[in-house]
């Protein structure tokens, strides 16, 4: 019964996998993707994290926003917007060029978390977000994505759902250009220049 059970585990997670894409194809760039939200243990309810982390300390900012805080949030622009997750290597290879970029232009960098969306649990989320913030010097407001993944990922229209990708918002709010994959120091001067476009 035990390998009936462990082979019709591995065909779901096959299915999955064929499915969904989770795994980048031979030469592209690695991409960190999140679970497939059917995996997500939160389901449709999450949990609650009482009150907005940080309010009282010198750390940037890291709170939990839903879909539509985020939306209202875009609205705000223009900025950079970059998406992450403390368990996606990718996203932590591109820290110090996500650095480098927040000190080279002039309009905001937020980052949008997708940690919950592995296990669903919002205050574990939010403590590893925050630690791993402080520890990497992230000086820049981040939220911690609450809901289920599927209502961010239409409320945002995001494709392909996957991690690191970061988008240029421009003065009006709308998603100009996404850079699926990680940035390169070398890319720099070019997205710069597409900021300072969007903005203007």
């Amino acid at each position: 019964m035990i390998r009936k059970v462990s082979k019709q585990v591995v065909q779901r997670v096959s299915s999955l996998v064929a499915r969904h894409e989770l795994f980048e194809r031979q030469g592209e760039r690695p991409v960190q993707p999140p679970l497939p939200p059917d995996a997500w243990s939160g389901g449709s309810e999450a949990a609650t994290v009482e009150g907005p982390a940080n309010e009282d300390d010198d750390d940037p900012t890291c709170r939990v926003s839903d879909a539509d805080d985020i939306v209202a949030l875009l609205k705000s622009g223009p900025m950079v917007v970059n998406h992450w997750a403390t368990w996606c290597e990718s996203c932590m290879a591109e820290v110090d060029v996500v650095r480098q970029l927040a000190d080279s232009i002039d309009v905001p960098l937020v980052g949008i978390s997708w940690d919950s969306f592995e296990d669903g649990d919002l205050a574990k989320s939010l403590q590893e977000v925050e630690t791993v913030v402080r520890e990497q010097a992230m000086t820049w407001p981040h939220h911690l994505v609450s809901g289920h993944p599927d209502d961010f990922f239409s409320a945002l229209e995001v494709e392909p759902q996957q991690i690191p990708q970061t988008w240029i918002v421009g003065a009006d709010g709308e998603v100009v250009h996404r850079i699926h994959g990680v940035i390169e120091a070398k890319e720099l001067p070019k997205i710069v220049a597409q900021v300072k476009k969007a903005s203007a």
